[in-house]
């Protein structure tokens, strides 16, 4: 357990640092020696062609996405950070479903089925040269989510989220946790959508013991268990504009090159935020040499920690094909 390295810990106007948080995981990362020996081996052998799974059901909301890998001359590999150089995708157990690891390659094909809060309608520009059906009601969405008969290979919300330490203060828009579990959500067992939870928190899981369960719960595990053939989530607070700018973005891009998994995507979005950071060695300071914040620098740290937030649940070869629509309709737009 390393509370301190949990990206839930990021907030613009209180709790900790950016730069705090990434140095903290610098040094949580440099404790793993074993572990980035074997990571190193493993990308020395494999290369480019190396897809990693990591299966945390610890519940202590690591960041494995940002581990930091050290240097190895020996092997000739790089150091930097997980997520940018190794296409990876997340598991969790998923319960009360014959499903251990990931199913192979799915390929989610069809059209877009969203729901958008009023405060996110931007989101929906995203989307605007593939079929669509955009909600702006709840019910609507959940009523098509349950009997929606185009093929669906996109199921996107972008709404707020919340979290709390039971289940019962897990939340997507104006739903519980425990509304979303009983939902059918046939489109997701039939087509196996991939799921976009554009939403505060929503990778974030819970111990259940407080309903008498030994098990973790989340939304995550919750559109897997419906069918989904794999989820985007987030492992925090990414509710400025930003950073819903930059989900935007990366829906974009997974959208746009159907023939490139949604991991390698991540990766090469990783890599990107990165590359516009500059060395990693050079994090900035909290305060400047008068005893100010360094405003600039922290926003600097919390936009490439931003771009790690994204975690993706499901198979390293999941591909997202959307389909345009027909010449001469624009596609659907839901209430």
């Amino acid at each position: 357990m390393a509370p301190a390295v949990s990206l839930a810990n990021l907030r613009q106007h209180d709790g900790e640092y950016p730069s705090e948080v990434l140095r903290a995981i610098r040094l949580w990362s440099q404790n793993q020696e074993p572990l980035a020996r074997w990571l190193n081996r493993a990308r020395a052998l494999h290369g480019s062609a190396l897809r990693l799974i990591v299966w945390d059901d610890t519940g202590y909301e690591l960041p494995w996405e940002l581990f930091w890998l050290p240097d190895d001359q020996q092997l000739a590999v790089g150091g930097g950070l997980l997520g940018a150089l190794v296409a990876m995708t997340r598991w969790t157990t998923v319960h009360d479903a014959d499903q251990h690891l990931p199913r192979a390659s799915e390929h989610c094909r069809g059209g877009i089925l969203g729901y958008l809060h009023r405060d996110m309608t931007d989101d929906g520009a995203v989307f605007a040269s593939y079929t669509h059906r955009m909600h702006r009601e709840m019910t609507s969405f959940l009523d098509a989510l349950n009997g929606l008969t185009d093929p669906t290979g996109l199921v996107y919300m972008g709404c707020h989220g919340s979290y709390g330490d039971t289940v019962t203060r897990l939340r997507l828009g104006e739903r519980t946790w425990a509304e979303f579990n009983g939902e059918k959500m046939h489109v997701l067992g039939r087509d196996r959508s991939l799921v976009c939870l554009n939403a505060c928190h929503s990778g974030r899981f819970v111990d259940n013991r407080a309903q008498g369960e030994e098990a973790l719960r989340g939304f995550a595990e919750l559109f897997l268990r419906k069918g989904a053939g794999g989820c985007i989530v987030t492992a925090g607070k990414v509710g400025d504009a930003e950073a819903r700018a930059l989900v935007r973005r990366l829906v974009r891009d997974v959208a746009a090159q159907p023939q490139h998994p949604v991991a390698e995507k991540l990766r090469a979005f990783r890599a990107r935020a990165v590359e516009e950071f500059g060395p990693l060695s050079a994090v900035p300071s909290v305060h400047r040499d008068d005893g100010t914040v360094d405003a600039h620098g922290q926003k600097r740290v919390l936009r490439l920690l931003y771009a790690f937030m994204f975690h993706f649940y499901g198979h390293p070869l999941t591909r997202l094909q959307l389909t345009a629509p027909f010449l001469g309709t624009g596609g659907g737009s839901g209430r």
